[in-house]
């Protein structure tokens, strides 16, 4: 064995070791949290993760081109150019070389690693200049990433470098290889050009065991981290929380980083500070304290800090709630700030889990210390005595049905259970967009009923406000009431009642077949029971966060809308959607910097439309307010069971619909 090889075998060894030594290190780390089940259809995940990564289609579904095709390109980068990384190193160890291939797919292969080093360098040239020269705002500038960049930059000069040199030394002229063959010809008469082969191969190798070492003792650590984050990903219902089991829980909620789980710290080590969800976070676009990039590195930064202690048997620990804000803890001012709309989750391209963090800090909070806001506190009181946020009778809940004659399953049993929810029992605005469907179901002779004043509220807003006991008691509450009726299938008028009834109530015994209304009114319509005369109107719809992104409900209203107005499309529209502020209480709640509501307005009025048509009675409270705050009561918002019913023919056939 020459000195040469000696000195690879020694290198590559210890650049090995150290990896692997700090893989240990956090998979040590890992042992701290708690377990969760993320190993259910493994085949189907793997396809998945294959998938998505090979084609990064997170950048495609969301449109981000310009930061997509530089991922794209690294990506795909490493991925041709790691045979030739395996090839320098197997090679003077065991002889190792592709050449197995046969000379077609050899040649193609390194035509391919000459084509991709070129996009590489146009890859760079675009990210130095998005990073440092027009840099987003939500993009941070950190040491890390320029690291990483420049380190990108030496192994193509360098890998190209001895390419031209490994060329010029043979003599030959391989046209498969067009990008060295150029550079070959440049060097062709250069002295030593041995001394420069040796030169760009241990310069290249070097670089690459560096990046190796570094990787996972930087940020970069997603590079390895997001397949298995991918991998991991929660597979259920994007609307559904995780369970509590209140008599079996000591604690409940999160305050300690052992109160996590082991996919929340690979969370942390999976960002890639790509700062979209920081982008498309409504709560941190109106200047409210939380970024919820920041709630994921908190958690890494806390593991960090706190695992080596913990291993050590010491409990100074620093929780992961505190006034002081630094980047070990989260202030609960930034974890009310939080909407719940989903779309940090929508946009992750490794899907991190943001709001399940928040919602177990929120019933941290609520569950163990009492601390809440005020208006949250008095919501509670209100929902455990009355079933309704703002403390109207109980006994009033079943007013609107009963003067409208509709029976309740306590009277006559029906095929459809309509449940109002809190607004569209109570709150005067809305009633009349309950009242519309009503009409229409009644019209087109759908069989239904109430549950009258049997009802109360299906516990969305006390769970994702933190106060899981409260919503296993109202669920709970339902749930037997729909059970002691025989209920099969549920129409909600509230899609965030449509959300908790069909994702959530299973958790707790309660299996129904659920139906947003919009859903109903698109199957009306396909069956010919309703036809629908335009009235030209100009209109656009705003998708409610839990009708949408939670639960991919995009279609059905377009289709019924698309039938009776002249429909526009909002800029951030469908999965890209500008929550209306209202969610998970906040509607209830004061808010701090710019208003959610009138910013969704701004974009609205934009448009130059004089309707918006909403599926949700919580945007509606929102964005008529937004409007008001505007001096823009022109634009009418109008629920979607309201514009159908004023533009309605109905068909008097009383078939089968469902």
């Amino acid at each position: 064995m020459d000195i040469f090889t000696l000195a690879l075998i020694i290198v590559f060894a210890i650049a090995l070791i150290l990896f692997f030594l700090r893989i240990y290190t956090l998979y040590k780390y890992f042992r701290i949290g708690r377990n969760i089940n993320r190993f259910d259809h493994a085949g189907k995940r793997f396809l998945f993760m294959l998938y998505d990564t090979l084609s990064q289609a997170c950048s495609r579904r969301h449109k981000n081109y310009y930061p997509g095709f530089t991922h794209f390109i690294f990506f795909w980068g490493f991925i041709l150019l790691f045979p030739s990384i395996m090839e320098l190193i197997l090679g003077p160890i065991i002889g190792f070389s592709w050449k197995f291939l046969g000379t077609p797919l050899y040649q193609a292969l390194f035509f391919a690693q000459d084509a991709i080093v070129v996009l590489i360098v146009i890859a760079l040239a675009m990210a130095f200049y998005r990073r440092y020269v027009i840099r987003p705002y939500y993009i941070e500038n950190s040491f890390d990433a320029l690291l990483i960049l420049i380190l990108v930059t030496i192994i193509v000069i360098t890998i190209t470098g001895y390419k031209a040199f490994q060329i010029a030394i043979a003599g030959t002229y391989p046209a498969y290889m067009p990008l060295s063959l150029f550079f070959a010809n440049l060097v062709r008469n250069v002295p030593d050009k041995t001394f420069w082969l040796y030169f760009f191969y241990w310069f290249h190798l070097g670089t690459i065991l560096f990046f190796l070492v570094y990787i996972p003792y930087s940020k970069h650590m997603h590079l390895i981290a997001s397949f298995p984050n991918i991998f991991f990903k929660n597979n259920g219902p994007r609307g559904e929380l995780s369970y509590v089991d209140l008599e079996k829980s000591e604690k409940i909620g999160v305050n300690d980083i052992r109160d996590l789980t082991w996919k929340d710290y690979l969370d942390g080590i999976s960002c890639t500070e790509c700062g979209r969800c920081t982008q498309n976070c409504p709560a941190y676009q109106t200047e409210k304290p939380l970024n919820p990039k920041n709630v994921i590195h908190t958690v890494k930064y806390s593991l960090f800090h706190n695992a080596p202690l913990i291993l050590e048997g010491k409990n100074d620990t620093v929780p992961l709630i505190s006034e002081k804000q630094d980047h070990l803890s989260i202030t609960p001012e930034e974890l009310w700030a939080c909407t719940t709309c989903g779309s940090c989750i929508e946009h992750c391209p490794v899907y991190n889990e943001h709001l399940q963090k928040i919602v177990d800090m929120r019933r941290y909070l609520v569950m163990n210390e009492g601390s809440m806001p005020n208006e949250l506190a008095d919501a509670f009181k209100n929902l455990e005595r009355t079933g309704n946020p703002w403390g109207f009778p109980s006994v009033k809940r079943g007013s609107l049905a009963k003067s409208k004659n509709i029976k309740t399953f306590k009277e006559q049993k029906a095929e459809y259970l309509l449940f109002m929810g809190c607004m569209g029992a109570y709150d005067s605005r809305y009633r009349s967009a309950v009242e519309a469907f009503i009409e229409i179901l009644n019209k087109c002779g759908i069989s239904f009923a109430t549950l009258g004043n049997e009802e109360t509220c299906c516990g969305d807003m006390a769970r994702r406000s933190g106060n899981e006991y409260l919503f296993q008691t109202l669920a709970k509450k339902n749930i037997d009431a729909m059970k002691k009726y025989g209920v099969e299938k549920i129409i909600t008028m509230c899609p965030h009642g449509y959300n908790t009834i069909k994702n959530e109530y299973p958790q707790l015994g309660g299996n129904f077949k659920v139906y947003h209304y919009t859903e109903i009114l698109q199957m009306l319509l396909r069956d010919g029971k309703i036809r629908l005369k335009s009235s030209g109107e100009r209109a656009v719809y705003h998708d409610p966060c839990y009708l949408g992104r939670y639960n991919g409900i995009y279609d059905a209203p377009r289709e019924i809308l698309e039938k009776c107005t002249y429909l526009l499309e909002l800029e951030k529209s469908r999965t890209e959607s500008f929550c209306c502020g209202g969610g998970s209480g906040r509607f209830l709640m004061e808010e701090k910097g710019k208003r959610i509501n009138e910013e969704r307005g701004r974009q609205i009025v934009e448009k130059g439309v004089n309707l918006v048509a909403v599926a949700c009675p919580i945007c509606m409270l929102m964005l008529e307010d937004a409007m008001k705050s505007l001096h823009r009561e022109d634009i009418s918002i109008k629920d979607i069971s309201e514009i159908i019913f004023k533009n309605i023919e109905i068909n008097t056939q009383k078939d089968e619909i469902i």
